[in-house]
């Protein structure tokens, strides 16, 4: 028989919670880079998130597939350097755009998870894209993951 060939767009389940997380993210815009990937669950600390996110030009984003129609609530899980950063980033999911203020939640208090909002999504291939638009401290968030909980 023949052979399949494999897809590499991830398929995501309508009907359970998906985790776009940011080890799977294409980086874009140079300096970007990930914490050691560790989760001490005992301590509460989250390190898999993208870090050194400090300009505009810079991108973090995730391609994704779907085979039936579904509605997303978005949630976004993050943490920050310091006490002091803070700011606004825009998410384009699927060609809807969001904006997101977001507060200081340091790695040593584990992190903070924000409702972005919700999407309908049609069969088809999406991309989901984080961009910076401003921000005050050392750098912009540190994303740990996208959770896209069916509706």
């Amino acid at each position: 028989g023949a052979e399949k060939a494999s897809y590499p767009v991830r398929l995501l389940d309508p009907a359970k919670e998906n985790r776009l997380m940011a080890f799977d993210a294409r980086l874009e815009g140079g300096r970007l880079g990930y914490g050691d990937g560790k989760y001490i669950r005992n301590q509460g600390l989250k390190r898999y998130y993208v870090t050194g996110w400090s300009n505009s030009d810079q991108q973090i984003g995730w391609e994704f597939r779907l085979a039936k129609t579904v509605s997303f609530e978005i949630y976004l899980d993050y943490n920050t350097v310091t006490d002091n950063d803070s700011g606004t980033i825009e998410i384009d999911f699927a060609g809807q755009t969001f904006r997101v203020d977001y507060t200081p939640a340091t790695e040593n208090k584990g992190s903070n998870m924000l409702h972005i909002g919700n999407i309908a999504l049609q069969p088809g291939e999406y991309t989901a894209v984080m961009k910076g638009v401003e921000f005050e401290g050392s750098q912009y968030m540190r994303p740990l993951e996208l959770k896209l909980v069916p509706r």
